[in-house]
């Protein structure tokens, strides 16, 4: 079992006993990390790093963000805990995440 089975979601999500709706998952891989956190009910950020190519903006699944840097993550992360509401779409965020 592992990436990007429901199940190794579903139990990383057990394991840290936090509900859902609280857990980002974070990750370069379109298919492993993105396409199976969202298979999971969880949102995903894909960072535009490691195994991301430009072909992943065509995916069918996408992520809930999409940062071009893990140095952006702290401006994400005071984003979306000032917002307090679900995200629906995509967001690209490099300079700015509150655009």
């Amino acid at each position: 079992m592992g990436k990007p089975e429901k199940n190794f979601f579903d139990l990383a999500v057990k394991d840290l006993g936090i509900i859902k709706d609280n857990i980002l998952m974070i990750g370069d891989d379109i298919t492993s990390d993105i396409e199976g956190s969202i298979n999971a009910n969880l949102k995903a950020i894909q960072v535009k790093t490691g195994k991301f190519q430009e072909k992943d903006l065509k995916h069918s699944i996408q992520p809930h963000y999409r940062i071009d840097s893990i140095n952006y993550l702290p401006k994400l992360l005071g984003y979306y805990l000032v917002s307090f509401s679900p995200i629906k779409l995509i967001k690209s965020c490099s300079n700015n995440c509150y655009e």
